[in-house]
């Protein structure tokens, strides 16, 4: 599907070659601009290539360098305070994530709640994501191998613990699934108040002026992400109770 921030990007700068604008978009969003400074940049980067009849390589070098000596300042909606703010619905659905899990293990087995520390790590890294996910984005974006290797790394750094480590924690199996279902249900409630009154999401902006400026909707995606964890769950726990 489309991204609807190029749609704009296209209707902003309509004779900026499309890999340079989206190099300087890039940039600017891992430098923590917000939306609406980036249509500006974009806009005034425009007229500069319609006004020469140049093409913006030629205007103004490497898009990122250019990006990066506008020095514009930071959203505060991008910072890492306010990302942490909006993902700590997430944790809490997985923490009820790795409840339900547990939970459907014992019942299945006929034991206490049985749990690895893999999802612990997963916590942990969801937890630091606001400071470091802008570290992560910018090394596949400068080194894509390196930034692939570090995404497997961290992928078996969850796999290989949950398999591997088992934590002894006596609990009950039906009242451990249980309150990992609540704690499912009320992450999702959360998540989904949280995005409708301030999601992540921060579109490029055409400045004013520009027909079909493009301002921020909810579209379907909106009101399915908070499901992903809850319906991840309710596909892996059955599946872990009959292989238990």
């Amino acid at each position: 599907m489309p991204n609807p921030s190029d749609d704009i990007g296209r209707r902003i700068a309509p004779h900026i070659d499309a890999r340079w604008s989206d190099n300087f978009i890039t940039e600017l969003r891992l430098s923590g601009t917000g939306g609406t400074a980036i249509g500006a940049a974009l806009a005034e980067a425009e007229s500069h290539v319609a006004a020469s009849g140049l093409t913006a390589q030629e205007v103004f070098g490497d898009p990122r360098a250019y990006a990066q000596a506008l020095d514009p300042p930071a959203s505060a909606d991008q910072s890492p305070r306010a990302i942490a703010g909006s993902l700590w619905p997430v944790l809490v659905q997985l923490i009820g994530l790795w409840l339900a899990l547990g939970g459907a293990r014992g019942l299945g087995a006929g034991e206490p709640a049985r749990f690895g520390l893999g999802l612990v790590v997963l916590i942990g890294l969801t937890a630091t994501a606001p400071w470091t996910g802008t570290w992560c984005l910018r090394l596949f974006f400068d080194h894509p191998v390196r930034g692939f290797l570090v995404w497997w790394a961290a992928f078996l750094a969850v796999l290989l613990p949950e398999a591997l480590i088992p934590l002894n924690l006596p609990a009950p199996a039906a009242v451990t699934a249980a309150v990992g279902a609540g704690a499912l249900a009320c992450g999702a409630v959360a998540a989904w108040r949280v995005g409708r009154h301030k999601p992540l999401e921060d579109p490029v902006s055409a400045p004013t002026g520009y027909a079909q400026s493009g301002a921020a909707s909810h579209g379907r995606g909106f009101k399915l992400a908070p499901l992903a964890i809850p319906a991840a769950a309710a596909v892996l726990a059955p599946i872990i109770w009959l292989i238990a």
